[in-house]
């Protein structure tokens, strides 16, 4: 999963139905708890999060 140029709305983070993803002073992915389900890239507003081999 990639993440550039974050402004840190927090709309992935309530999304994420298994808790890997937090905001404190930049974005933290937690590797082992993500599942990929694309959930996070879908809502990012600015189109900021690719989930691996995903194109947009």
């Amino acid at each position: 999963m990639e993440v550039e140029n974050c402004y840190g709305c927090g709309g992935c983070v309530a999304v994420c139905p298994t808790g890997a993803i937090t905001i404190i002073e930049e974005v933290e992915i937690d590797a082992e708890k993500c599942v990929k389900c694309g959930r996070c890239e879908l809502m990012c507003p600015a189109g900021l999060i690719r989930i691996d081999g995903s194109q947009r």
